[in-house]
């Protein structure tokens, strides 16, 4: 969650940059064989289940790997374009669901990230219930897998997610983990930026 003076989750001056060992072929979802391996190579513990190297995707426009979405061509080509998700009033204490257009909200936060604007922040947003302003967040589940990656980045509320979530995040994509918590935020941002279109990873590396 956000801190209380709402900081930018950007360092002025500085722009996204991808890591430089990070390719955007290890963001794809590895295959069959590959992910039999990585199952397979795990050490077994008789009263836990087995690990699985794929998930029954949470969400329509989630992907089957974890904390994976899936393409823009994959959610053009099955015709997803509201991204839809739930967030809590803190003030009415009530919880509701909040709905985007893909298309047009995905080019609003890509321009944000390109340009390294500084105006990328956690967005407070208003209840539509009570009708108080700024007062509404993300319910953001307690199971990592579950995380509606999709919708906070649409909605621009990455921030929200505690350290824990931002690490897994960043396991499942190969990326450093090590980081203070607004790193791993860009990261996030960043490798979902690729995930739906690869050709973005040549943007942060020019």
């Amino acid at each position: 969650m956000p801190s209380s003076s709402r900081q930018s989750h950007r360092d002025n001056g500085s722009t996204l940059k991808w890591p430089a060992q990070i390719s955007p072929a290890e963001l794809a979802p590895p295959s069959e064989a590959q992910a039999h391996r990585f199952g397979a190579g795990r050490a077994r513990n008789d009263n836990k289940p087995a690990w699985e190297p794929t998930i029954q995707p949470p969400y329509p426009w989630a992907s089957n790997m974890r904390a994976k979405v899936l393409s823009l061509e994959e959610l053009i080509s099955k015709n997803i374009i509201v991204i839809s998700g739930d967030v809590h009033c803190m003030e009415c204490k009530k919880q509701f669901q909040i709905e985007y257009d893909f298309p047009s909200k995905f080019y609003d936060v890509v321009s944000f990230l390109v340009n390294g604007n500084d105006n990328m922040h956690d967005v407070i947003k208003d209840c539509k219930l009570c009708g108080r302003r700024k007062c509404v967040q993300p319910v953001i589940s307690g199971k990592k897998r579950e995380t509606n990656w999709l919708f906070l980045f649409l909605g621009q509320m990455i921030g929200y997610c505690n350290l824990a979530h931002l690490k897994y995040f960043c396991k499942h994509n190969n990326l450093p983990t090590s980081e203070a918590k607004d790193p791993l935020v860009k990261l996030a941002y960043t490798a979902l930026h690729c995930q739906l279109d690869q050709k973005a990873y040549d943007l942060y590396n020019q």
